[in-house]
């Protein structure tokens, strides 16, 4: 018996309702894997008083052969095209990324350095 294919898809998660705070963090997944790991997260950062936002990179949360037709750049166009969104709605953002996600974050912050105020990287690889 194959086990039930439930894709994962992005999600914004607001510190309040009705109001947009100042501030958010943009989580991005690694490598196989999806936003839902950062459901927890999230919630945590909204107690502070933050909107949280996870993405979906492009291949991820479908089939293998999206995953196949993805690579490096189009994760990367979606993560900075991301940031450049998110700072046209809040003062500044911290991105925070897991494993290849933490790469993409750095990169992203180094791009964006203007309103960017953090980086935070989980389990983030030396190199690729």
């Amino acid at each position: 018996m194959t086990p039930e294919f439930i894709p994962q898809t992005a999600f914004v998660s607001p510190a309040s309702d009705g109001e947009r705070s100042e501030d958010a963090v943009l989580f991005v997944h690694g490598f196989t894997e999806g936003p839902e790991q950062f459901r927890p997260m999230a919630a945590w950062v909204n107690a502070l008083g933050l909107d949280a936002v996870a993405l979906s990179l492009p291949g991820h949360g479908g089939t293998a052969d999206d995953f196949a037709r993805s690579g490096r750049r189009a994760w990367e166009e979606c993560v900075f095209g991301e940031t450049d969104r998110l700072l046209t709605l809040y003062r500044r953002i911290v991105v925070a990324g897991h494993s290849m996600g933490g790469l993409l974050a750095v990169r992203a912050a180094l791009r964006r350095a203007d309103g960017v105020a953090g980086v935070v990287c989980i389990g983030c690889p030396l190199h690729v």
